[in-house]
């Protein structure tokens, strides 16, 4: 089987949305490891073309980006490789390149399934029903096979999942009332309210990207005064496992209400791949009550509701009162959250729509 995957963007050290473009990334990497052919199509600053991981990756630069977003390339068609494809599997929906490849596929009549990662940009095709071009939408979560609110039952969850070989524990001991929470500071990523909720005697690392002059930043180092907080970027591999496995909770505040309390624009969080791969470590994780994180909690005793610091704050001190059973969190991702199954059920959909 020849699996063609289309991205507008792909994960290198330039990376720009982090998150999608790594669940590509991932994806690719465990399809080429089962004996899939898997090629990579997307789109940067320069022509190359080049295997990493037995991923054939076809990097061009587009005619254009619509309105200027990387995220929205035009492409010039590239017939061949859907040709030499016996299915085309586009990443993100809601964008020009997608369409483009939607019209060509039904032309040459090849199958293509679509998985979406959010955002989103300028389209042309959507309102003349684009959604039946499509095989099937193969989802990450339930949350976003109904944000998508297809109006026939095309989708199928496959998830997201955890590298089980990179994400375990290392060995490291865990440090008392240390606290990690990682993703780029931004604000529906929630990180005021892991601030605001700490105690005098917590310690909280926060990893992730984040730029100097940037108003959110700069009102969470505000915020942070007096309290023991430490934002890191740029970690090693080993140096973000070394945080994770020292902490002794990882917490991930997403919410969809900005600090002043407006409503923040864009579907949050169709999978979270972030806390899939510290739970894979054993350290515990608390999520939000946003999105697709239900789903991935370990159960809902580890779910507080978004935007509410006190509620937070009640969650952390129960944690702290259970005696947590570390394997409990690697079978949870094991059972559910790994590359391999995530590329099984990919192939049990292709053979379906081939």
């Amino acid at each position: 089987m020849k699996v063609l995957h289309i991205s507008p963007t792909y994960f290198h050290q330039d990376s720009i949305i982090g998150g999608g473009e790594r669940y590509v990334f991932e994806l690719c990497k465990e399809m080429a490891s089962q004996g899939i052919q898997t090629s990579l199509l997307s789109f940067g600053k320069e022509n190359k073309k080049f295997i990493q991981d037995d991923v054939k990756y076809f990097i061009e630069v587009p005619l254009s980006n619509m309105r200027g977003s990387v995220l929205n390339p035009i492409p010039f068609p590239r017939i061949k490789l859907i040709k030499d494809a016996d299915i085309i599997h586009c990443h993100q929906y809601f964008n020009i390149l997608t369409e483009a490849y939607l019209l060509l596929a039904y032309l040459l009549n090849k199958p293509i399934v679509v998985t979406d990662h959010g955002g989103g940009g300028v389209t042309i095709l959507h309102r003349l029903g684009v959604e039946y071009l499509v095989n099937k939408f193969l989802c990450v979560s339930h949350y976003s096979k109904s944000a998508l609110n297809l109006s026939k039952d095309i989708g199928e969850v496959i998830y997201g999942g955890a590298d089980v070989n990179h994400f375990k524990h290392n060995g490291v001991n865990r440090i008392k009332n240390k606290l990690i929470s990682t993703g780029r500071i931004l604000p529906h990523k929630g990180h005021h309210h892991i601030i605001k909720s700490l105690s005098i005697d917590e310690q909280l690392i926060i990893v992730g990207r984040y730029n100097e002059n940037d108003e959110y930043f700069n009102y969470l180092k505000e915020i942070a005064k007096g309290k023991n907080v430490t934002f890191k970027q740029n970690l090693k591999d080993s140096e973000l496992l070394d945080e994770i496995c020292s902490s002794s909770l990882a917490i991930f505040p997403s919410t969809n209400i900005s600090p002043d309390g407006k409503l923040l624009s864009g579907e949050p969080e169709l999978f979270g791949l972030a806390p899939v791969e510290i739970m894979a470590t054993g350290t515990p994780v608390i999520v939000s009550n946003i999105g697709s994180y239900p789903e991935i909690a370990l159960s809902h005793e580890y779910v507080f509701q978004h935007g509410d610091t006190l509620s937070l704050r009640k969650k952390i001190d129960q944690i702290y009162q259970k005696t947590l059973d570390e394997k409990s969190f690697v079978s949870h991702v094991h059972q559910q959250f790994t590359w391999e199954h995530v590329c099984q059920k990919c192939i049990e959909i292709y053979k379906k729509v081939i």
